[in-house]
């Protein structure tokens, strides 16, 4: 769309109703049509009108098929290594492991509007390609049923791992805020040493 938005089933269905009901029309059209003494075999030009037909209603089942596979498969996924990391028990001082798991948290967080309100789009989008005879995979299938379950495992997760690591999150982030202020101490005085003892007068026999 102009917009860049995601066309609704609504439209989907009705373009693929539209296709579909000019296939059924020039099913319906003779193969032959004679004109006075000449007779027309129209099978080549129905033919190649069907299979433009077929193509353009290909192309919004598959979009849709893909769409639903690939999202399934991205949640799955991300839950799958969301829930690994979440495991992970964080020793005091690994700071690189606790940034680890505090990135995974926050991109829990960053989805779940998104992946809240997306299962049931998707499970309207298979009733619309099985209303349209276009198979979606049982792989597929079964994951979108075990999606949300599975989804609601993963913020479970989040909310005991954020609650777990809350005491390490705040100790390294005090050391942090230690070490900045040493640095900043430590340039302070850098700066007025130089500011004393620099050499800011210039002579050519340097």
């Amino acid at each position: 769309s102009k917009e860049g938005k995601l066309p609704t089933l609504e439209q989907f269905d009705s373009e693929i109703q539209k296709y579909k009901a000019i296939q059924d029309e020039v099913a319906t059209l003779p193969s032959h049509h004679s004109i006075l003494w000449l007779k027309v075999d129209a099978k080549p030009i129905k033919s190649n009108i069907s299979n433009w037909v077929a193509k353009w209603t290909y192309k919004y089942t598959e979009f849709l098929q893909n769409d639903v596979t690939t999202k399934v498969d991205d949640l799955l996924s991300f839950v799958k290594n969301a829930l690994h990391i979440m495991e992970k028990e964080v020793p005091d001082g690994d700071f690189d492991l606790l940034i680890e798991v505090m990135g995974c948290l926050r991109d829990v967080r960053a989805r779940t509007e998104a992946t809240d309100a997306m299962f049931d789009p998707l499970r309207n989008t298979c009733v619309l390609l099985k209303k349209w005879g276009v198979p979606v995979a049982d792989t597929t299938l079964q994951g979108l049923d075990d999606a949300p379950n599975l989804w609601a495992q993963v913020q479970k997760k989040s909310f005991t791992t954020r609650e777990r690591l809350a005491n390490m999150q705040s100790v390294e982030s005090e050391k942090i805020k230690a070490s900045s202020l040493a640095f900043n101490t430590e340039v302070e005085s850098f700066a007025n040493k130089l500011k004393a003892t620099g050499p800011y007068d210039y002579s050519d026999k340097w």
